[in-house]
């Protein structure tokens, strides 16, 4: 059991050890957690939870396919506990948190010495660590080789987020492809959704984007992907992990090596193809006259965000869009770290301000006053915009508020609900032939594109929507 001192909600504490494998604390939401008040006589009050946060943070992140040693501490940031850890909750100081900024100090778990993927995040998306530490070379080889050997002959897409680090995790990346005998296609840094655009342009049997996401600078990441510009399903991004861990990739023979070239097109292409979808006013949007701040945290979004907005005809306000990998601000998009965009909304007029997350997967909408109206909010929108073109069933995951299920009802259309993780949401999309679909985060997927999170797109739908509002 955990000892928690007063003051300090069940929600904060869950919340703080769930953000370091991606979950929110909105999914405990409806649960009951038993607990009794327990006042020892010199102490204050504390709660004393039934069940240890350790199971319930397991319990919850096992619906998101996350394995491997996942980062748990047992304080709260700010919250001091003067009261001596019960024995039976084994906690790590060592676990580094992954939403601190770039200074946060670069810390993990150690796992098991005969686990070659210990200290790594592993889930269906891929597998995620602190470069040096538990990301190191040797993973790097492990898991790309592994990929390789996993996916059909033909060529592999490989990009990569803005990161310092991201420059030799690619290149290591591509070696090992090219050392399993697959040709790759190196599109250089774009955002995620291009480079799952990529692998369906060129016909390729798969791909493999470099970032970490909305985790801090320390960190960076293998995301998986398979033929069609899709993540891998969780068994098959189970079977990569295990491959990984058992080694023993077969190299390619020196005349069966494959061959690499450059896609500097596909930022362009991406763009492209959106703007080529029907549904949107573009008349409108350019007569409108839109002005926007674009706030790309130095991320891989920096040139494709602004350079489709003024596509559309809309004049772009550039904040943070330097491809340097430096996150100026906390580098997931949540309320809380976008006041610097929130300024600039108000000093210039702009009527709406967009921010993305690393790797432009992800939007966030700061309105015409300069206050974040929610991520939630980027979802209903785009459900919203989708439907009115075209009524049919959506699919989002099981943290997503109803405001969609609101919204889908105005269009008689259901709602399905999946696991956690882009992966589930997206399979279930193209099972049910769903119109749109996404997760509460942010991300939009839309299939008429593809079925995969798309920043850019999301932006798109929002500046062609005739306002933003707080409310579904």
């Amino acid at each position: 059991m955990i000892a928690l001192p007063s003051g300090a909600t069940l929600a904060q504490l869950v919340e703080h050890h769930a953000e370091n494998v991606g979950v929110r604390s909105s999914i405990l939401r409806g649960r009951t957690i038993p607990f009794r008040e327990d006042s020892p006589e010199g102490k204050a009050s504390r709660l004393v939870l039934q069940a240890g946060v350790a199971q319930l943070v397991e319990h919850v992140t096992r619906n998101d396919g996350v394995t491997g040693s996942i980062p748990v501490t047992s304080s709260i940031p700010g919250l001091a506990d003067p009261y001596p850890r019960p024995h039976v909750m084994k906690t790590n100081r060592n676990a580094a948190h992954p939403h601190a900024g770039d200074a946060a100090g670069a810390r993990e778990p150690k796992g098991p010495a005969s686990d070659p993927l210990q200290g790594l995040m592993v889930s269906p998306s891929g597998v995620r660590g602190i470069v040096g530490q538990s990301l190191t070379p040797d993973v790097v080889l492990r898991v790309a080789g592994a990929h390789a050997s996993f996916l059909d002959p033909g060529p592999v897409v490989v990009g990569r987020d803005t990161r310092p680090s991201g420059a030799w995790v690619s290149r290591l990346t591509q070696a090992a492809l090219l050392a399993s005998g697959h040709d790759v296609v190196d599109v250089g840094i774009a955002p995620t959704p291009t480079i799952l655009f990529a692998i369906r342009h060129h016909g390729a049997s798969g791909g493999i984007a470099v970032t970490a996401s909305h985790n801090p600078a320390p960190w960076n990441a293998l995301k998986l992907f398979g033929p069609g510009g899709t993540f891998l399903a969780p068994a098959q991004s189970e079977e990569v992990a295990r491959r990984a861990r058992m080694g023993g990739v077969a190299w390619a023979a020196h005349t069966h090596v494959g061959s690499i070239r450059e896609d500097p097109d596909a930022i362009a292409r991406h763009r492209d193809a959106i703007l080529a979808l029907a549904g949107f006013d573009r008349p409108r949007i350019r007569a409108r006259r839109f002005r926007v701040v674009v706030d790309a945290t130095n991320g891989a979004g920096w040139e494709a965000t602004p350079a489709l907005l003024e596509a559309l005809g809309c004049e772009v306000d550039r904040l943070f869009c330097e491809p340097t990998g430096r996150f100026p601000r906390v580098a997931e998009p949540l309320p809380e770290n976008l006041g610097a965009l929130g300024e600039r909304v108000r000093a210039t007029g702009a009527a709406i301000g967009l921010a993305n997350d690393p790797d432009a997967d992800r939007l966030a909408i700061v309105d015409e006053r300069g206050e974040p109206i929610g991520e939630e909010r980027t979802l209903q929108i785009a459900v919203d915009w989708a439907l009115s073109l075209h009524p049919g069933p959506v699919a989002v995951n099981a943290s997503t508020s109803i405001g969609v299920d609101r919204i889908a009802g105005r269009y008689g259309a259901t709602v399905h609900r999946t696991k956690i993780g882009e992966a589930h949401v997206a399979q279930k999309l193209i099972e049910i032939g769903g119109v749109i679909g996404g997760e509460g985060n942010g991300g939009v997927i839309y299939p008429a594109l593809h079925a995969t999170r798309d920043g850019l797109l999301a932006a798109a739908i929002v500046v062609d929507c005739s306002r933003v509002t707080r409310e579904a």
